[in-house]
């Protein structure tokens, strides 16, 4: 049935009823009463038909002149008249740092890739900004011409900046001939390489002109590569940061390069931590992944010294400690080695990060004599009942985090320091107590859970 001209032409109301004496009654309506109210019935719902046929058509036009209304609203935008300069800096700011973890460079998702398929004026001005093509993914798993296109179009749009390149692959992916001679075509131009695939890097490194790589990450070798690596970074001028499997340490007694000041490991065991710190005199910036040996004996681990030298360039330090039950043999010397670096003169932050509990107990006493040689960071994870035993060894501390604590502990420690509660689920939480003697502590921030208790002066 066809709608009306009008909604206004359908009456406002029903009207009057034909039967008012039938219609608040329980009253037995008359043979004639049954025919009125039949009629009735079906002009209502006549009536109801048409007007559901006139709210759909009227709903049809209003959807038609909203979608008209917001594709005028969005010219004036105030996006559309940010200059390209201005979306230039808001784009590059967006640039990652490193390529995402398993996202190679030519999906749909990968940075910029997105910024190409909002509108034409976004794509030009993303395909014309070099920096936005400076970081680039590459997984050995993919086609290879779709890995050859993504090197060549990212290298091209990037101009003469320097180039990020990441290579990924599995145990069982290789690097195939063509795309390692186009990546050795590029290498000139290459300020990062991380080379995480699990085969021998000497190829690409034995070809690549190494004149502006400053930052090498091969966390990934296999065990015949570790001298080679060494000698590659001494013969690179430029080279500033290194990041190499535990196990390579022991190639650091071939490493002469003075250019690397930052540097990375991962599941160092204790005699590794020493060799790390011993053969590495000039570094600046250290993260160690601090992992329990399997190999060595219990028996041999009281003879592994101190490095001999003190290390008096290392200004930041971070050991990260891996939970393990075979710390429970380890902690102290553990807590030996950590021990020994606070007495580098020139470390200004060191960030711990242990959760095991075996650890717990040994802490005191090394905070107790750190405290008093260095102000550091501690950034540490507790799991234990005697946190706020440690607190007063911390009396030189300026900042303080802890994470992982466990509910009494934090009860208790609330008990010690002024702290505001910042809770998520009751922001008018707070706490103050009596307070505790850390005289330089500038802020503490102490996290359980949902619930974050701060501090500062």
């Amino acid at each position: 049935m066809d709608p009306p001209a009008s909604i206004l032409d359908e009456p406002a109301n029903p009207g009057e009823s034909p039967v008012p004496h039938l219609v608040r009654s329980n009253a037995v309506p008359r043979p004639a009463d049954v025919h009125t109210i039949h009629e009735t019935l079906a002009d209502a719902h006549a009536t109801i038909n048409r007007l559901d046929a006139a709210i759909a058509l009227l709903t049809r036009r209003r959807a038609a002149f909203a979608e008209y209304a917001r594709g005028h609203t969005a010219i004036l935008s105030p996006l559309r008249r940010l200059p390209a300069e201005l979306l230039v800096e808001i784009f590059c700011y967006c640039v990652p740092d490193r390529p995402s973890a398993c996202i190679p460079a030519f999906a749909s998702t990968s940075f910029p890739m997105p910024l190409l398929h909002t509108c034409s004026f976004w794509r030009a001005v993303a395909i014309s900004t070099p920096r936005l093509w400076t970081v680039i993914c590459l997984d050995l798993a993919a086609a290879l011409p779709r890995s050859l296109w993504a090197l060549d179009t990212w290298a091209r749009r990037a101009g003469s900046f320097d180039l990020t390149v990441d290579l990924r692959g599995s145990e069982t992916t290789v690097l195939p001939p063509e795309l390692l001679d186009a990546l050795v075509q590029t290498s000139g131009r290459w300020e990062a390489l991380r080379f995480h695939v699990w085969q021998p890097v000497s190829p690409i490194l034995d070809r690549m002109d190494t004149g502006h790589l400053r930052t090498l990450d091969v966390r990934r070798l296999d065990g015949e590569a570790g001298y080679e690596v060494m000698a590659f970074i001494n013969g690179c001028p430029t080279l500033r940061a290194a990041a190499l499997p535990g196990w390579a340490v022991f190639g650091a007694t071939r490493m002469t390069s003075t250019t690397v000041t930052h540097f990375m490991a991962d599941d160092l065991c204790a005699h590794d931590f020493q060799i790390a710190l011993e053969l590495l005199p000039w570094l600046t910036h250290c993260v160690l992944g601090y992992a329990p040996s399997a190999d060595t004996p219990p028996e041999e681990w009281s003879g592994i010294g101190h490095p001999r030298v003190p290390h008096t360039n290392l200004q930041v330090l971070k050991i990260l400690v891996e939970d393990d039950e075979r710390w429970k043999d380890q902690r102290d010397m553990f807590i030996d080695n950590v021990f020994h670096v606070c007495r580098f003169p020139g470390l200004r932050d060191l960030t711990l990060s242990c959760a095991h509990p075996p650890l717990h107990s040994a802490l005191a006493s090394f905070l107790q004599t750190a405290a008093s040689i260095l102000r550091f960071r501690a950034k540490c994870t507790f799991k234990s009942d005697h946190i706020v035993e440690y607190l007063p060894c911390m009396r030189s501390l300026q900042h303080l985090e802890l994470s992982g604590v466990t509910d009494d502990d934090t009860s208790r420690l609330v008990q010690h320091l002024s702290l505001e509660g910042d809770d998520r689920h009751d922001p008018d939480s707070s706490r103050r107590a009596r307070g505790l003697d850390l005289p330089d502590l500038e802020y503490a921030v102490i996290g359980k859970g949902d619930y974050e208790y701060f501090w500062h002066a």
